[in-house]
């Protein structure tokens, strides 16, 4: 059985967010565990941070 949970609602930009599942299990996470997709990691916090030091 296939569900589908909604996670998050963004009004600003009118889209909605979730999470489908396959059984029990959350399929993005199957995906990653069977190597058809990658996760990325995004360093945009930090860089900001490493920004405002270099010019203080």
């Amino acid at each position: 059985e296939v569900t589908f949970r909604l996670d998050y609602t963004a009004p600003n930009i009118g889209r909605e967010f979730g999470t489908v599942y396959f059984g029990d299990k959350n399929v993005a996470y199957l995906v990653v565990a069977t190597g058809w997709a990658k996760v990325m990691t995004i360093y945009f916090f930090s860089s900001i941070v490493l920004l405002h030091q270099m010019f203080q």
